[in-house]
């Protein structure tokens, strides 16, 4: 088949990434062009390989997929990219679809409706479960109505509710575990956002991120 839609896939966990390759390999209408397992790889793979849709986990072990659509859109604004989940997290949800990406997959979803939902993609739809619309949906309507928005600083509004609570608890000086044990996420996760924070706030360490947390508290 002529004209099959060139694929790059970034993933950290080599079985999921190597089994998603193999799945796409076995559609007449796809061809996987690239693989990579980062940020970095994501970015430099993009300009190389120039794919027509690139398929990317959320988390990756320098920064998140959104570090990465910022970067690839930039460079090229026709690519277009879907990332894929393990959580219906709407913060994370809400911070991908604004950087660029066209939607949001589960990795839990059935392989047949992945690749489905990829062609979709392809002929212009944007891709979300029903309840992640749902909960994007009811994060803007929220936000119109949201009376402390001109009170935070432009920074600070970049920061997802997550990342909130995060820099909350670097005042009190808490560990990434306790970080981690406190929110029930991964001390993995922790470092992911902690790393988002700084970039987002142009800050170079946690103590820094404490010290603005505690200045804007105190206006």
């Amino acid at each position: 088949m002529e004209n099959k839609l060139q694929l790059l896939i970034i993933d950290d966990h080599v079985m999921l990434r190597e089994g998603l390759v193999s799945l796409f390999q076995q559609q007449p209408d796809f061809e996987v062009i690239g693989q990579g397992d980062s940020v970095a790889d994501a970015i430099e793979l993009s300009r190389q390989l120039n794919p027509g849709l690139i398929l990317m986990d959320y988390y990756l072990p320098d920064g998140t997929g959104v570090d990465a659509i910022k970067a690839i859109v930039n460079q090229e604004p026709d690519v277009l990219i879907v990332m894929l989940t393990h959580t219906e997290d709407d913060d994370m949800i809400y911070e991908a679809i604004r950087s660029g990406a066209k939607g949001c997959l589960l990795k839990s979803q059935h392989p047949k409706d992945l690749v489905n939902s990829l062609r979709r993609v392809m002929e212009g739809d944007a891709i979300l479960t029903r309840s992640m619309t749902n909960a994007l949906v009811d994060r803007i309507s929220h936000q119109s109505d949201n009376k402390e928005a001109a009170q935070i600083s432009p920074a600070y509004q970049l920061l997802t509710r997550r990342e909130r609570e995060i820099l909350k608890l670097l005042v009190t000086d808490a560990t990434n575990k306790e970080i981690a044990l406190q929110l029930g996420i991964s001390i993995n996760t922790v470092k992911n956002h902690i790393s988002s924070i700084l970039s987002k706030l142009e800050l170079r360490n946690r103590r820094e991120a404490a010290t603005f947390a505690r200045n804007r508290h105190s206006h």
